[in-house]
């Protein structure tokens, strides 16, 4: 059960990043007024994820939404709707490896969770921070700007997805053999302080589970 913790979360992130692509132009983007109609549904769609999550907050659910988070990404992944399958591939790929890292630099600035702005929260310390959930939606654009009639293309995707696995949850087996005094289960920080980044555990925003759950 513990495997398929929280990977239909980034499988769901995957494929609004590949709505996004359906909403703005699949094959090439739209241009003119076409583009400037798909550009405000998808800013008002992300509006509105973000005041029905702000909503459900205020009315404190037993759960953290995550409608507000969802809409927070819509909104900084919606400018690159125009990049092509291969450039979004590779900003997929860079943002998983750096992203990760640059939210756990950001982490301690305002010291409690409680004390830290709306807008951190959102994009660093919530539950499901954009910063480690942006790369899940750039991959998802990517996909839906392949073309998938091809066989070759579902080969490549399959093979793609099984080298990110072996790369993520390996990656990650190795480091933690490797470093000295680093916890596997992720919950102690032991000798170096950015050891949770190497643990490729459920709900953890780190980039070795970064790139495995970009198979789902």
């Amino acid at each position: 059960m513990e495997f398929a913790y929280g990977r239909s979360s980034v499988l769901f992130a995957v494929l609004t990043g590949f709505s996004l692509i359906l909403i703005t132009g699949r094959n090439a983007p739209k241009s003119g007024v076409a583009s400037r109609q798909a550009i405000a549904k998808v800013a008002v769609r992300a509006l509105i994820l973000l005041a029905l999550g702000s909503i459900l907050k205020y009315l404190d659910v037993a759960y953290e939404p995550i409608l507000a988070y969802y809409g927070v990404c819509f909104m900084l992944v919606l400018p690159l709707y125009r990049l092509s399958a291969q450039q979004l591939g590779l900003l997929a790929a860079a943002t998983a490896l750096v992203l990760p890292q640059v939210r756990f630099l950001l982490l301690p600035m305002f010291g409690s969770e409680s004390s830290a702005p709306e807008v951190f929260k959102l994009l660093v310390s919530g539950d499901y921070p954009a910063l480690t959930w942006v790369p899940f939606l750039i991959a998802g654009m990517a996909i839906a700007r392949f073309d998938l009639r091809k066989r070759a293309m579902h080969w490549c995707l399959g093979l793609a997805g099984v080298a990110l696995a072996v790369l993520g949850f390996g990656g990650s087996s190795l480091a933690l053999h490797l470093l000295p005094g680093v916890s596997a289960d992720g919950r102690f920080a032991g000798t170096w302080p950015g050891s949770r980044l190497l643990v490729a555990a459920p709900a953890r925003s780190q980039s070795e589970l970064a790139m495995a759950c970009l198979t789902s």
